[in-house]
């Protein structure tokens, strides 16, 4: 593909991507100019509305394409995955997720990911649970989970 040429379909997706930036843009610049609480309110309503619908697009892709529902818990630093493969509804993948500073090392910009035991994971095989403790490595992990 040449690089002035647009994929199919990716007009859609794009302009879209591009209307909701745009118009998130627009309110963030509205907000800035707003004098009233009640005019920042109702554009701050504005904004929120515009960053979940951003966010359901983004969820949306994701599964989509790579074929797992994503979403943080209640905690905010656990981040479950569901296969859309998946068995049962309860076969869900945790993963705790912290930065340097969060976990006691020294750097806050190294980010470390912990599989967390659930149902689930602890009904798996040991040869699938060896790619994790053996190599550290969630992705591969994830990849061998749809193999298993």
């Amino acid at each position: 593909m040449e690089s002035g040429e647009a994929a199919e379909g990716e007009d859609d997706a794009s302009g879209r991507g591009a209307e909701l930036d745009g118009s998130i843009l627009q309110s963030v610049q509205n907000m800035q100019g707003a004098t009233t609480v009640a005019e920042i309110q109702k554009l701050r309503e504005r904004l929120v509305t515009q960053f979940h619908a951003r966010m359901g697009s983004y969820r949306e892709m994701v599964y989509r394409v790579l074929g797992w529902k994503v979403w943080m818990e209640e905690q905010g630093n656990v981040g479950a995955f569901q296969s859309q493969y998946a068995a049962a509804p309860g076969d869900v993948v945790r993963c705790r997720i912290t930065r340097g500073s969060d976990s006691g090392a020294g750097d806050a910009g190294i980010i470390d990911v912990q599989l967390l035991e659930t149902k689930f994971v602890r009904e798996l095989d040991d040869d699938v649970l060896a790619i994790v403790h053996r190599f550290g490595s969630l992705p591969a992990f994830m990849a061998n989970l749809l193999g298993s």
